[in-house]
């Protein structure tokens, strides 16, 4: 049960290694092992440009020795699947096309999922939480993302108008959506939602910055700490809790000031809750090797 061990192609690695902890069946594990993908010729993709610097470097440079489960890697495999479903229902328009440009010494490459060449609008489809969602204006990768496709698209002569996310939910539900209806919770399992073009100059200074730190971080240097944006940092607080909720009514970032709320509605309690990097903790395959990732676990 669940010993073998699979190789994962590129772009998750050289070497790395998919094992089958659960012994889920082999048709699955293939359907997540065989992967597709291709960057084509070139020396970055925009998912990894817009990633940090150190994420990337760390796994390229550790790929043999990073295991990842079939189990935790099924998020991806929902999201192959819509891509593919919603790649074969487009009828007009350019879509899943792979286009090129060389900016700050690194060919760099992109594929949008789809483009409408009746109104300009270029659309990238994610199968992705609500709760993503309702953080969509926090979610500043989202808006790097489709402008760095739009650069791309521009280059190769398209004309790009406008920007949206496609968000399909996967763990919507019809009682949080009632629940947070005024907090930015998508109200239907499926929601649009429009981006900021940037203009073409700053399109080009962004890809620039990001091309250089990962040109400069493969070249050896030193890496660059990722930020606490980049490590999906939450900060730790003082929760005010009632009897038997399970959500904090508030968090607060001052222990007396949380303290003395509590004192004055009598049925709160105060529970402290320490910061955490989701990223470093769930999302990141090179944590185990990474000393910042390591440092903070200390830390907390």
């Amino acid at each position: 049960m669940g010993a073998a061990v699979y190789r994962l192609p590129p772009p998750q690695g050289d070497d790395m290694k998919l094992t089958n902890k659960l012994g889920l069946p082999d048709a699955l594990v293939a359907a997540i092992t065989n992967d597709d993908y291709s960057r084509g010729e070139s020396d970055i993709s925009v998912t990894q440009l817009i990633a940090p610097p150190r994420k990337i470097v760390l796994e390229q440079r550790h790929a043999d020795e990073i295991e990842e489960d079939a189990a935790d890697r099924i998020w991806l495999l929902m999201g192959k699947i819509a891509h593919g479903i919603l790649e074969k229902a487009a009828s007009t328009g350019v879509r899943e096309q792979r286009l090129f440009t060389t900016i700050g010494g690194l060919k760099i490459s992109g594929a949008f999922d789809h483009l409408s060449l009746e109104d300009g609008c270029l659309s990238d489809y994610k199968v992705t939480s609500g709760w993503s969602v309702k953080n969509a204006p926090e979610k500043s990768e989202w808006g790097e993302q489709l402008n760095a496709y739009a650069y791309l698209a521009r280059e190769a002569g398209y004309d790009v108008k406008s920007l949206r996310i496609v968000a399909i939910c996967r763990d919507w539900r019809m009682s949080d959506a009632t629940k947070y209806a005024g907090d930015g919770y998508p109200q239907y399992q499926v929601a649009v939602l429009p981006l900021p073009l940037w203009q073409t100059g700053k399109q080009y200074d962004y890809l620039l910055e990001r091309a250089t730190l990962h040109r400069e971080a493969r070249d050896g240097g030193e890496l660059p700490e990722c930020s606490a944006e980049e490590r999906w940092e939450k900060p730790g607080g003082w929760a005010l809790m009632k009897p038997g909720a399970q959500r904090a009514t508030r968090i607060l970032q001052d222990e007396d000031e949380a303290r003395k709320l509590a004192r004055a509605t009598k049925d709160m309690t105060v529970v402290h809750r320490p910061g955490v990097s989701t990223r470093c903790e769930s999302y990141c395959a090179a944590a185990p090797f990474c000393s910042q990732a390591q440092k903070g676990k200390v830390a907390a």
